[in-house]
């Protein structure tokens, strides 16, 4: 019954598979038609193919623009839709919009396109690319037109990203004496400067990183390795508004290339010039000034040859001479140094390392503070005293960098500019000493923060912050987090080093061996090494204890106590732990000189009466009585109830051993008046009983032996509870 709609069910379905072979049967094309399809295909794959970029690697799709039809209606679409990405942070989508505009429309634009190219490879991190559009923009824009201004100063920029400051300080230099003048508007005249002051600032860290902070006589060396710079980030709305100079400035010319302004006194940096010149000689520029301000100038024999024939386009206004001797020469590699009214002109190869690490300090101070008059109402202000007062630590000037630190805090900075100026407040409290002052400074600094870099640097000093005030178990909280959040070796190697000690001030030796184990790679340098292999195996000593075979933790420290280095212990806390270390294994001697320098290092606070009288316990126990006796006399009182029964029962020892019972049976006395536990009730009352042994009255000390005191009035115990009769 089922045949009949099972016969057209199958016709049904044949016919659909031969309409479809028939459909989709391939068509025969002639063979010139194919060749042209395949040649039109192989060049729009060649007009859209990626092309690369050696600085990053990336790839880039260029679109072609050949074919008008395919662009949007409005031709200058791309163009708009660019600024757009490059505002919002997509530089490479900014990079492919420049490139889609049509031919006609991006010559008539040549310069101004060109320095959007430029610009966006450079915020895409091509800048190789980068760096050819801005020299492009340089010779297609017009001379002095703003165009190029903002293509050299993209230039310097890329130079300063490829770590070539040198060459672009001398170029933000020859800028900055010929747009400094407030004819020409903010925002030429502001990135030159703050650009400046960036790679004078980036240049004076690698100068005083090579020379001034490696002293080792400098205690406060790591300390300003950890000082925090702002790099402020570029404007971009300047760059792209389609403007030039409205007016193109122009400077009243007298008839003096360079007259003075302003001099109250024979210093440079107080004397005021204006100068305008399109080439002029900085020979003749010398002599000038020595002329104008009525001063001697002196140059080298190097100096003098290397200024033969060199000259430098000037248009300033009310310009410090310091400053244009600055970036006058900048190019050619002179300093100079004022002394008495005089001013020595020398090249820079004629100084020693330390001399010019501090001239290239000094040259940044003093465009710094020329920013803070010029731009008193913006973050660079703030900026520039930020980095001044950076710069006046550098150089010891702890007055100075005290006033600056503290007038930055008066700017009221927002945001990370204000967590950086607090972190360097911090770091310089605790170079003065002020251990609580920098921790409430590295808290702020943590409040105002979202960088998990600066937060690791914060956790990490306040973990030894914690352990130098005597709170280990804070310490651990804060070293814990500072070693998940550590960015960087040091601040990682730094957060480790805390916790470890802090588990052992606590007296949890498995915890610090075990943070030790985890994190070994954390610890990068060779001092930090063999410290934590001494911390480690000393925890693991005080667990186990001396075994024999390949568990013989005493001999494993004593190995690493072996090659352990005078100097590798930096502060009291560890000169304290290998003093321990050392007197685990019985080598007194050497705890004892540990032991010493920590007493001598010893800041005010908590550790100021332990760390004495640690010392003075182990004197006792090598027979230095009087050494013992003369560390008791320098121990700071403690109002902590435990210190005092400790260095009471010292006390007492030491008399009882010179045989000085008097002493001996006050300082008992005054131990019996305080609230101790059961153990130290009876000990005190051991050590009246020998004084008493001493003294012939043994019946006296049979009582004291009993837990009574001699005169039965003032038992400890009654009688039926007092423990047994202990002989000496």
């Amino acid at each position: 019954m089922f045949r009949t709609p099972a016969f057209w069910t199958v016709a049904l379905l044949a016919t659909g598979a031969v309409g479809g072979l028939i459909y989709n049967w391939p068509r025969i094309v002639p063979s010139d038609a194919t060749s042209q399809s395949a040649s039109e295909t192989d060049e729009s794959t060649n007009e859209g193919s990626p092309s690369e970029d050696s600085s990053r690697g990336f790839t880039l799709t260029q679109v072609s623009t050949k074919d008008k039809a395919e662009l949007s209606p409005l031709e200058l679409d791309p163009l708009f839709q660019g600024d757009r990405l490059l505002l919002g942070g997509n530089a490479i989508g900014a990079y492919q919009q420049y490139n889609r505009l049509p031919e006609n429309i991006a010559k008539s634009m040549d310069a101004s396109i060109l320095v959007r190219q430029g610009l966006a490879a450079e915020q895409a991190g091509f800048l190789d690319r980068s760096e050819q559009h801005f020299r492009d923009a340089i010779g297609a824009s017009a001379r002095e037109s703003i165009q190029q201004v903002w293509a050299m100063i993209g230039m310097a920029r890329v130079w300063e990203m490829q770590d070539r400051i040198d060459e672009s300080i001398s170029l933000l230099s020859e800028l900055y004496l010929m747009y400094s003048t407030d004819r020409y508007p903010q925002e030429v005249r502001l990135p030159i400067s703050r650009q400046l002051a960036d790679c004078l600032q980036r240049r004076s860290l690698k100068e005083s990183g090579e020379t001034l902070i490696t002293n080792e006589d400098d205690l406060n060396v790591d300390l300003k390795k950890q000082l925090e710079y702002y790099w402020a980030p570029m404007r971009l709305e300047p760059v792209l508004e389609e403007t030039d100079w409205v007016n193109k400035p122009t400077s009243a010319r007298a008839e003096d290339i360079l007259t003075i302004i302003q001099r109250p006194i024979d210093d440079v940096s107080l004397i005021l010039v204006n100068a305008d010149s399109s080439m002029y000689p900085l020979s003749q520029l010398v002599m000038d000034l020595q002329r104008a301000t009525r001063m001697q100038f002196d140059l080298s024999a190097q100096a003098r040859s290397t200024l033969s024939g060199r000259s430098v386009r000037v248009d300033v206004e009310a310009l410090p001479v310091s400053l244009l001797l600055d970036q006058a020469f900048s190019a050619h590699d002179l300093a100079w140094q004022q002394n008495n009214g005089r001013v020595r002109i020398v090249h820079l190869d004629e100084w020693k390392p330390e001399q010019r690490a501090k001239f290239v300090i000094g040259r940044t101070q003093r465009l710094q503070r020329q920013i803070q008059l010029q731009f008193p109402n913006g973050i660079e202000r703030v900026v520039a005293l930020l980095h001044d007062a950076n710069n006046s630590f550098m150089m010891d000037e702890v007055g100075a960098a005290a006033d600056k630190y503290r007038s930055v805090r008066e700017l009221d900075p927002t945001g990370e500019l204000n967590a950086a100026a607090y972190f360097n407040s911090a770091v310089f409290a605790l170079a003065q000493k002020e251990k609580e002052t920098a921790l409430n400074e590295f808290y702020l600094a943590l409040d105002q923060t979202l960088s998990p870099r600066l937060q690791g640097k914060a956790y990490a000093r306040i973990g030894e912050i914690e352990i130098l005030s005597g709170r280990p178990e804070h310490a651990v909280a804060a070293a814990s987090r500072g070693l998940r959040l550590a960015a960087e070796d040091v601040d990682a190697n730094r957060s480790l080093m805390a916790l470890a000690k802090a588990y052992l001030l606590m007296s949890d030796a498995y915890s610090a061996n075990q943070a030790l184990f985890n994190h070994a790679s954390s610890l990068t340098d060779e001092r930090s090494k063999r410290l934590a292999t001494v911390l480690s195996t000393h925890a693991r000593f005080e667990v186990i204890k001396p075994t024999d075979g390949l568990q013989n933790e005493g001999e494993r420290l004593v190995l690493s106590l072996a090659s352990l280095r005078a100097d590798d212990p930096r502060d009291f806390v560890e000169h304290l732990m290998v003093s321990r270390a050392f007197a685990a294994v019985g080598f007194r001697s050497k705890a004892i000189n540990h032991l010493s320098i920590a007493t001598d290092q010893v800041q005010p606070g908590y550790w100021q009466s332990r760390i004495p009288l640690e010392l003075a316990e182990i004197l006792f126990q090598s027979g230095d009585l009087d050494r013992a006796v003369e560390t008791l006399k320098t121990m700071v009182a403690s109002d902590d109830v435990t210190m005092q029964t400790r260095a009471k029962f010292l006390k007492a020892e030491i008399h009882l051993k010179l045989n000085q019972l008097d002493q001996v049976e006050s300082l008992c006395n005054e131990l019996l008046r305080m609230t101790l536990s059961e153990i130290d009730q009876r000990r005190a009352l051991q050590m009246l009983g020998k004084a008493f042994q001493k003294s012939g009255q043994h019946y006296s000390a049979a009582l004291c032996f009993a837990g009574l005191l001699p005169d039965g009035s003032n038992s400890l115990r009654s009688p039926s509870s007092s423990p047994a009769m202990e002989s000496e």
